[in-house]
């Protein structure tokens, strides 16, 4: 004898729950199958709804939600890198204009200042030799 009967089921997250009871002849336990028939002998499960859409819009969401924020942070990133490289040539601009204006020839001195401070070439005066002459102090 076959007995078909259709029952609806809920599903929740992709999880169906199938809970089996003996309601037979006021007995209390479960009997075995030669007594009374085998219980359930085969369970079918069909689904009488569409799946749900998959693919184009999950993926969609998906490389939004991850491309925009990197996106975001890359474009800062270059800002904050640009500022720091312009500041850093503005400094040394500052820097350079600095030593440009410094004369960088060397200060010649005259026979009679160099007389003058070598107290006439005084030998008390004199340091020691180098490979040009007598050095003073």
């Amino acid at each position: 004898l076959l007995l078909k009967k259709d029952f609806p089921a809920q599903v929740s997250e992709n999880y169906l729950e199938i809970h089996l009871f003996w309601a037979g002849k006021g007995t209390c336990c479960i009997p075995t199958a030669g007594t009374y028939g085998p219980s359930i002998s085969a369970i079918s499960v069909t689904r009488d709804f569409n799946n749900p859409p998959t693919g184009k819009k999950i993926k969609i969401g998906l490389i939004l939600g991850i491309f925009v924020p990197v996106g975001v942070v890359s474009c800062l990133s270059v800002l904050v890198l640009f500022y720091f490289v312009q500041r850093r040539k503005r400094l040394q601009r500052k820097k350079d204009e600095e030593l440009l204006g410094i004369d960088a020839r060397p200060y010649t001195f005259s026979y009679a200042e160099l007389k003058a401070a070598t107290t006439d070439f005084n030998p008390a005066n004199k340091l020691g030799e180098g490979g040009f002459g007598p050095v003073f102090k």
